[in-house]
């Protein structure tokens, strides 16, 4: 590979962190609003107190946040942080740091989601690729309608037809949290079961919706390829069905899933939002939406920041795996 290109690329790669990060940054500093002044508001009705001086208090919070100096010191000050790994306190959770909650709960997230990015996108691949192949079998044929359906729509509502009938109505599988309430997790086969039972209803949804759209992508790719000359070549000279297929039909089209495939794993880093809040799964996605419910300011921040840098890195080692998919591919100056 051209040494300068990957210099190129490292530096576009650390340009859109920066971006990224200053970005978040200035959108939660120019919010309207005083963040430290709402949670002490909230969190003085909730105490059942009114009309008491929280002044001091709040600029008591200030100082402690390292929000009370000019805009430019609090970046230099945010930066300095982040560099040490440090993304501040949890105003909910205080003392808690934003970096052990997402610490705790990016597990959950990375397991769930990882394993149905994988399974939707090799099952559907495979099943698109089929559907538009000339020779597939009529019944494969005929699963393109269940795609589109799949495809159309989204995931939370798969959950929620599933948790009512497997959850609530039949009660196969439990509907919410990760393991049963109280149990310790451990290294043993029952934490095992529990991890595994608590997320096959959220799994499921996500397979069902995702693999329509890998199937729908993969088939009109695949319409495309059948056309090419090399197809027609591969095909004069006689070869095998299942090597047409797959090393000159699929090999060629799997960049651009490749590609999607990154940008999936990558946004596991953010969590399955809406699955998780449905489920209450304690992954990232829950974690944020618990965080915008109680203004949990640093806390967003941090978890917008962990997914910027996610996607960042994942666009940045697939410039780097191209050439190895495809030969093709070549950085080199000729």
């Amino acid at each position: 590979m051209n040494p300068a290109y990957l210099v190129r690329r490292l530096g576009l790669f650390v340009l859109t962190v920066a971006v990224g990060v200053t970005a978040v940054f200035l959108l939660t500093r120019l919010a309207p609003g005083d963040p430290i002044e709402a949670k002490a508001i909230a969190l003085e009705a909730q105490a059942g107190n009114s009309g008491g001086d929280i002044g001091p208090i709040v600029e008591a919070y200030r100082e402690k946040f390292q929000l009370d100096g000019p805009l430019h010191i609090q970046y230099l000050t945010y930066l300095t942080n982040l560099l040490r790994g440090d993304m501040g306190y949890s105003m909910t959770n205080y003392p808690a740091t934003v970096r052990d909650k997402i610490s705790a709960a990016m597990p959950w997230s990375i397991g769930l989601a990882t394993v149905t990015t994988v399974v939707a996108m090799l099952f559907g691949s495979l099943v698109g690729a089929l559907i538009a192949w000339r020779r597939s079998l009529l019944v494969v044929q005929a699963t393109l309608p269940v795609l589109m359906v799949t495809a159309a729509v989204p995931f939370f509502l798969f959950g929620l037809v599933l948790q009512f009938f497997l959850g609530v109505h039949w009660k196969v599988l439990p509907t919410a949290f990760g393991v049963d309430p109280g149990f310790i997790v451990g290294w043993n086969v029952e934490t095992l079961w529990q991890l595994t039972k608590h997320a096959v209803l959220p799994a499921t949804s996500v397979i069902v919706a995702s693999t329509g759209l890998w199937g729908l992508g993969m088939r009109a790719m695949m319409v495309t390829t059948a056309g090419e000359d090399y197809m027609v070549l591969a095909d004069a000279k006689g070869l095998k069905e299942r090597r047409i297929f797959l090393v000159y039909a699929v090999r060629n089209i799997l960049l651009p899933q490749t590609t999607s495939f990154a940008l999936s794993l990558a946004s596991v880093v953010g969590g399955l939002l809406l699955v998780e809040i449905v489920f209450n799964y304690p992954g990232i996605g829950l974690l944020l939406r618990n965080a915008i419910g109680e203004s949990d300011y640093f806390m967003i921040q941090g978890v917008t920041l962990i997914t910027i840098f996610a996607v960042a890195l994942a666009l940045f080692v697939m410039d780097l795996l191209y050439p190895l998919i495809d030969p093709r591919i070549s950085y080199d100056r000729t």
